[in-house]
């Protein structure tokens, strides 16, 4: 009778995996600087470059709070993506994210305090391209809407 002498390697599950080591292309980025111009009413009277990313709003409805953002491939909470950048009250950032057939990539939201999670994760959904964060009687959470565009790029 001969011994099995095979070798079986883990397989490391989702929640397992170090996403540091995995090589994603994570894109979030400020549309504003990639197009050249300071506001997006600037555009209005250029043409829009061909930049290969998507471009959406993320915007802050809260009266108060300040809120962290970070853009990760992954839905789960562990590990805890980088915080991209911070919206005060009111205000709305243009970014370019991955575009169509890329990887999906989720909205992550932290407490200016604490850095830790207050609502949960949330696709940036293709039907979607203005992502308003709500401060939620127990959480936060975000609501997409399709705003109007003309330009294939949008």
């Amino acid at each position: 009778m001969q011994k099995n002498t095979q070798r079986y390697e883990p397989v490391a599950l989702p929640f397992m995996r170090n996403y540091n080591q995995l090589y994603y292309q994570n894109v979030a980025r400020d549309y504003n600087v990639l197009q050249g111009v300071t506001h997006p009413s600037d555009l209005t009277n250029q043409i829009i470059r061909d930049i290969n990313l998507r471009y959406v709003t993320i915007q802050n409805s809260s009266p108060s709070q300040f809120i962290g953002i970070g853009i990760a491939e992954y839905f789960y909470m562990n590990p805890k993506p980088p915080i991209k950048f911070w919206l005060a009250p009111g205000e709305i950032r243009h970014l370019g994210i991955n575009t169509f057939g890329e990887p999906m990539q989720y909205i992550h939201m932290f407490d200016s305090k604490t850095k830790l999670h207050v609502g949960e994760p949330y696709p940036f959904r293709t039907n979607a391209n203005d992502f308003v964060l709500r401060d939620g009687i127990n959480k936060w959470f975000v609501q997409g809407f399709q705003r109007p565009s003309y330009a294939a790029s949008k």
